[in-house]
């Protein structure tokens, strides 16, 4: 007689971290990545919903299902912007709904980005979205085409991965990147932007303490991480005694955007020291991981700087630390970056980059050109050069 299938159960382990338990999925045991009781009943109870749904999508999955294990298996612990691609999951969801995967064609698709432009998408009840320029509509599209990709490979159970030609063609209708910003911001103007970050102006606390838009510049301009990671930047990734930082979030797996640790400058280290005597929370280096898009852009337009975005940050540090001679692996480095990456878009910065190419010996005693139609030879180490009348083309 076969063995009685046990129910699933939440299952409270050593590590003081609870955990669902189900011998007939493949991805148990699964963390519910919390000590809480209740908040692990609650995510327990949607791990149970989830595989109910997937189960009753049968082999051609829906688009909404395919998003949310997309959401909850990926998303959820390799990317540290969560808000960010919730939107993206929430808007195709609203167009797609209930759609079969199969059913998602060219038409349809591009019906999607027609709607994103005119900000038509609606979800039964309303409107939703806002109207969507090209590199959101790309995004998003990119978000589906990694969901699809996702669901193919790496979707757990196993036994719920979908077939290969189900798969839609959306990277034949992507919208167009847009083009890069060439906008770098100098050394000079990074110390203005510095020192007016430290004036206090009206509508801002006169507490005395460094505003977060401060901390954001000085980090951002001096060690060049991305907006997001500032933003969720924690005190015990700051190690003030061993100066440094370590960029990747806890409990985040590193993604394809990788985080590094990376050295305090000299530079920041006062500052760094002065947001830790002056804290207010013992978790965040930012007070809390809100965003910092509205003090950012605020301050930009009070000093009329145009062009300029939160990445620019980014974008300049690696300018000036190219322009400086320093080598495409360190930038890397400091950065997280892939050397190649760095290496198109900065190499043509470095100084001299190619010096030791141009003036490498070439190992010939004698070598022959052509000067208005005479043939020349020059020897090697000669004491005086051919005389070149310049009157001659």
């Amino acid at each position: 007689m076969g063995r009685t299938k046990e129910p699933a159960k939440l299952k409270l382990r050593a590590n003081g971290y609870w955990y669902a338990i189900d011998s007939s999925r493949i991805d148990s045991p699964r963390s519910m990545e919390t000590k809480d009781q209740a908040e692990a009943s609650i995510r327990f109870a949607e791990w149970l919903r989830d595989g109910q749904e997937i189960a009753a999508a049968g082999s051609i999955p829906q688009v909404a299902t395919i998003l949310d294990l997309y959401f909850e298996q990926w998303t959820k612990r390799k990317v540290l912007d969560v808000n960010r691609d919730d939107g993206c999951k929430r808007l195709l969801q609203a167009f797609f709904r209930d759609r079969p995967i199969d059913q998602v064609d060219t038409a349809l698709l591009t019906k999607y980005m027609e709607a994103r432009y005119s900000g038509g998408i609606h979800n039964g009840q309303r409107v939703v979205g806002r109207v969507a320029n090209q590199s959101t509509v790309r995004r998003e599209l990119s978000y589906l085409n990694s969901a699809s990709k996702f669901m193919v490979e790496k979707v757990e159970p196993i036994s719920i991965r979908m077939a290969p030609w189900l798969r839609p063609a959306i990277s034949t209708i992507l919208p167009n990147q847009a083009p890069a910003k060439s906008v770098i911001i100098t050394a000079t103007v990074m110390r203005q932007m510095l020192d007016r970050s430290l004036v206090r102006v009206k509508g801002q606390k006169k507490d005395g303490r460094l505003s977060r838009l401060s901390r954001f510049l000085f980090v951002g301009f001096l060690t060049g991480p991305r907006k997001r990671v500032i933003e969720c930047l924690t005190w015990p990734q700051i190690d003030l005694e061993g100066r440094r930082i370590d960029f990747q979030p806890p409990g985040k797996a590193q993604s394809s955007k990788r985080n590094p640790i990376v050295p305090i400058p000299d530079e920041l280290m006062p500052i760094l020291q002065r947001a830790y005597e002056e804290r207010i929370s013992d978790k965040w280096f930012m007070d809390h991981h809100g965003s910092i898009r509205t003090s950012f852009e605020n301050f930009m337009s009070r000093w009329g700087i145009e062009d300029v975005t939160a990445h620019t940050l980014r974008h300049s540090f690696m300018t000036r630390k190219a322009i400086a001679g320093v080598s495409m692996t360190e930038i890397a480095a400091l950065t997280g970056d892939d050397e190649a990456t760095v290496r198109e878009n900065y190499v043509h910065l470095l100084p001299d980059h190619l010096r030791h190419a141009a003036n490498a010996p070439d190992n010939i005693d004698n070598f022959n050109w052509q000067i208005s139609g005479q043939s020349m030879s020059v020897r090697k180490n000669a004491k005086r050069l051919p005389s070149v009348n310049p009157g001659q083309h």
